[in-house]
């Protein structure tokens, strides 16, 4: 029987466009004859309304729980390279890192590297990014989903990655395989499409957020939640 791999977006009704372009790069390169490849796609505008991140993605989580290994994708962000879904698997399988980021230089705290093989290394960083996760059914398991306390957008990636670290399913918080570039593109890292929050509502968010993080970071299991 074949293992089963998910796939999970998270769009709004802002962007339409640019959810169309990536989505369709997204179901083209997570084809498989490997794998058997599900999909969630969450909008996370709801009416006149709006989940939060961690609504949305904990969405994501739930309808693709009893998959073997998860991918998370904003909707700015897509798989390159259809070679993605054995890339991070081969990296698991060999490193036994559970979960892994996309952080990138220059955006992100860089703080150094961890070598497992002389083929296979991690960077490593202080601070991280959440337009791509990768996570294991071990993760949802002793981790469960993200705590939904936080306020529409900031910190609940971190949190989330500060747990599964906690839980002893990866050696760094915020840890990238190299290469990653290669296989997954996020636009949001070229500055080029706008956000739906603004710099002084992401500062506002930050202030409220920050409380919430420093408490998720006392516990391992949430529950996956969304409502």
């Amino acid at each position: 029987m074949k293992q089963k791999v998910g796939v999970g977006v998270v769009t709004t009704n802002y962007r339409p466009q640019i959810f169309q372009e990536s989505i369709i790069k997204t179901i083209n390169n997570s084809m498989s004859e490997q794998y058997d490849v599900r999909f969630s796609i969450v909008n996370a505008s709801v009416g006149d309304s709006m989940l939060s991140v961690a609504q949305a993605k904990n969405k994501n989580l739930y309808e693709l729980q009893g998959c073997d290994y998860i991918f998370l994708f904003d909707d700015d962000c897509f798989p390159n390279n259809i070679g993605y879904i054995n890339y991070f698997i081969d990296a698991h399988l060999q490193t036994k890192q559970h979960h892994f980021l996309f952080c990138k230089k220059g955006l992100h705290t860089f703080i150094g590297r961890k070598e497992y093989t002389p083929k296979l290394q991690t960077e490593l960083f202080a601070d991280c990014g959440g337009v791509f996760m990768f996570l294991t059914k071990t993760v949802l398991e002793k981790v469960g989903g993200m705590r939904i306390d936080y306020v529409q957008w900031g910190y609940e990636h971190a949190g989330y990655s500060a747990r599964i670290h906690k839980a002893g399913l990866c050696d760094h918080l915020y840890q990238t395989l190299d290469n990653t570039d290669k296989y997954i593109h996020a636009k949001d890292y070229e500055n080029v499409i706008p956000s739906n929050i603004s710099v002084q509502q992401k500062q506002d968010l930050i202030a409220i957020n920050r409380p919430i993080y420093e408490e998720d970071c006392k516990v391992i299991f949430q529950p996956i939640k969304f409502d």
